[in-house]
């Protein structure tokens, strides 16, 4: 195990190699084309009704990068052995699945799906909608949808909704009596961060701080430097955590990209929501940030959003560099410890999709022969607990769709 100090120069929070291996507007995990179908296992509604999850311990969604296209979106529910079973969703290819004990949160364009090992039951979503930024299982397994419209919630059996976001959210946590939401109103100087509560009692948001970014206009007038969101927010021992890459970044693309050689430091920010009180702490220094591609209608992979997006566990937040590393940050102390490395077949894939639960990461992955495996790692030991081959995926995944969410459910 090796510890990083802010001194340490390393790749940044984004797994490099992955990025660069993807095609121009992979958007995640495809496969070769097949004939349309709906896989080897499709089921239906009715099925998933009557016996749930039915043993499954992943689920991924897969979208079209076209919805004009014909190819309608998908749940797929993978067994132990990676037998993959096929449901047609009407579902937004930005939705987030949620999965945690026995228990998927997933939604359609106008409802809410929640599915266990008993059944399934669909809600109505009203009010506020827009594209899905999380979705999470609650500790009393009920769902909750964070959307760039607002959040919906669960709540003694039916869905509620509150008012609209003044902006879109950039990070959220989900703690049992509220949601929490950072938002931003710009990528220009002057940018504010504003901190969101709302409580999932009686559904009123409420600000609790707010603060401007450090985004300044360098003497060229091309040039932006100053902070970047690169995590979700965390909620621990009453604070809640983030992670934040200073760096210099180009004002000539939209969106604005970090450009790789520039170095830059990744610094945990905490902040006290009673008070609104912020500390930052430089945790370690990068030669390459988050890039975001300029192409029109191209897409960051989702497991590039999944890795740097964090996960906290056993009071660290576990991230992913470029090199495939996995970075523990440890709250108490501040200090960054390296706990193992991805595979050298994760590091090496066209195409991966990631998420974390409780102690493990879990990744799914494509070789170059179109090999589809789920990996799961242990985040105390950082090795790699077992990999399994998925089936069933042919006439579903191809290159005209993306594994757009993966969620572990067992």
């Amino acid at each position: 195990m090796r510890v990083r100090g802010v001194g340490a120069v390393v790749t940044g929070l984004v797994v490099a190699t992955v990025l660069s291996a993807c095609a121009p507007v992979a958007g995640g995990l495809s496969v070769a084309d097949g004939p349309p179908g709906v896989g080897a296992n499709p089921i239906t509604w009715q099925d998933v009704q009557r016996d749930g999850l039915g043993g499954a311990r992943l689920a991924l969604l897969v979208s079209p990068y076209d919805a004009k296209a014909g190819h309608p979106a998908r749940l797929g529910l993978v067994d132990e052995d990676g037998t993959t079973r096929f449901l047609d969703l009407d579902a937004d290819p930005e939705a987030e699945l949620g999965g945690r004990r026995g228990i998927l949160c997933a939604q359609t364009a106008d409802a809410a799906l929640r599915i266990d090992g008993r059944g399934a039951e669909r809600h109505a979503l009203p009010g506020p909608g827009g594209y899905g930024h999380a979705t999470t299982v609650r500790a009393d397994g009920s769902c909750v949808r964070v959307m760039s419209g607002g959040v919906a919630w669960e709540q003694d059996g039916r869905g509620m909704t509150t008012g609209a976001w003044p902006a879109l959210p950039e990070a959220t946590a989900v703690s049992e009596d509220a949601v929490w939401v950072a938002t931003t109103d710009g990528d220009e100087p002057g940018t504010t961060v504003t901190l969101l509560r709302t409580d999932l009692t009686t559904g009123r948001t409420e600000t609790v701080s707010q603060w401007p970014t450090l985004l300044r206009r360098e003497p060229d007038g091309r040039r932006l430097s100053g902070d970047l969101l690169v995590s979700e927010l965390f909620r621990h021992d009453g604070r809640l955590h983030h992670l934040v890459e200073v760096s210099a970044r180009s004002g000539d693309d939209e969106p604005a990209t970090i450009r790789p050689g520039v170095k830059s430091e990744v610094h945990l920010v905490s902040i006290d929501p009673r008070t609104g009180r912020r500390e930052s702490t430089a945790l370690f220094v990068t030669r390459a940030g988050v890039e975001e591609p300029s192409e029109a209608g191209a897409h960051v992979p989702q497991g590039a959003h999944a890795l740097f997006a964090g996960h906290l566990h056993d009071g660290s937040i576990f991230a992913v560099d470029a090199d495939g590393e996995i970075l523990a940050i440890d709250l108490g102390s501040r200090s960054v410890r390296v706990t193992g490395r991805l595979s050298p077949r994760a590091r090496a894939a066209s195409d991966l999709v990631a998420t974390w639960a409780a102690g493990s990461l879990t990744v799914v992955v494509r070789g170059e022969s179109g090999r589809v495996t789920a990996q799961d790692y242990d985040l105390a030991t950082g090795r790699l607990r077992n990999s399994t081959t998925l089936s069933g995926l042919r006439g579903v995944l191809s290159t005209r769709t993306f594994v757009s969410s993966l969620a572990v459910v067992g």
